[in-house]
């Protein structure tokens, strides 16, 4: 017990200051940049936003650029960085079409993507831990038109997947 004003015992103990958090600066590179999570509308395609040269991380795969260009129009769509790909597409901050491993991978509906499966269009989705995606689909480059996919994929999430 610590002694308070005039001798008289305190009912708080002293207790050492936390030591002070300083604040670190952001690289120069980014020094007030808005975190924007890698999102870019995907009208800009492989030029990236507001028309600027495209950088090496914001390149598209050229498998993937006609599927880019197809949303190029389409406000809704952004073409961001997820999973260490630069090659996802969202609407509504949810993804429905992303290049994986060479092949395009889609959201639709189960009896969608079990139809593709049973059709031979398709293989389910293993994102790499062991468990198949129920509602994901992986096309290979050899299926159907991945832009026509894409399109419905997008029909699929934006009018609420589930």
């Amino acid at each position: 017990m610590t002694r308070g004003k005039k001798g008289a015992p305190s009912r708080t103990t002293a207790k050492a200051p936390a030591p002070r958090r300083t604040a670190t600066a952001r690289p120069p590179s980014r020094a007030g940049a808005k975190r924007t999570r890698g999102a870019t509308p995907a009208a800009a395609g492989a030029a990236g936003a507001a028309g600027a040269p495209a950088t090496p991380a914001a390149a598209v795969d050229p498998r993937f650029e006609r599927v880019v260009a197809a949303f190029a129009g389409d406000r809704s769509v952004v073409k961001r960085r997820m999973f260490s790909s630069e090659n996802v597409l969202a609407v509504g901050g949810k993804i429905f079409a992303m290049l994986t491993r060479g092949a395009l991978v889609v959201k639709l509906p189960r009896d969608r993507v079990d139809q593709l499966v049973r059709d031979g269009i398709g293989d389910r989705f293993d994102p790499g831990h062991g468990r198949v995606m129920k509602e994901w689909v992986v096309i290979g480059a050899g299926g159907p038109d991945w832009t026509d996919i894409a399109r419905e994929a997008r029909a699929f999430v934006r009018d609420g997947a589930r």
